[in-house]
């Protein structure tokens, strides 16, 4: 109805309002993710993204040098409650584009099963991330 549609409004006004707030919170999260995990355990299992300042850090996207290894991740983080994601799987994989193998897109194929989003939201506590780093802390290690 009507009023749905301007208490929509209403909440994407406000949150324009704060977009300097929480891109200055993503960069602060993306900041302490490349400090700690430009390091050894970490760095010999995955690759970071490169930071840029100008970037939203809308995803925190980290690729696993083994597609085996990253699975593992997968499931090692959320065992331990730490909701990590795959983006994006590739369009070609959904049973409306016929669910292709990807044999003719290798490029989507390795990001796809190499790539884990970490947690990145605006309003992430560092003590969150923190746990988030230990969890893949304790991954890297029992590798």
């Amino acid at each position: 109805a009507a009023s749905d549609v301007y208490k929509r409004q209403a909440l994407g006004v406000s949150q324009l309002n704060r977009i300097a707030e929480f891109w200055d919170a993503r960069r602060q999260i993306a900041r302490l993710y490349d400090s700690v995990l430009s390091e050894k355990p970490f760095s010999d299992i995955f690759s970071l993204p490169c930071f840029d300042e100008g970037s939203a850090w809308h995803l925190y996207v980290i690729r696993f040098r083994s597609t085996v290894v990253r699975k593992e991740a997968y499931l090692f983080m959320k065992e331990r409650g730490v909701r990590t994601q795959v983006h994006y799987r590739p369009v070609y994989r959904n049973s409306y584009y016929g669910g292709g193998d990807g044999a003719g897109f290798p490029g989507a194929e390795a990001f796809y099963s190499s790539c884990l989003s970490l947690p990145m939201f605006p309003s992430l506590r560092k003590d969150q991330q923190i746990r988030v780093i230990d969890a893949l802390r304790s991954f890297c290690e029992q590798l």
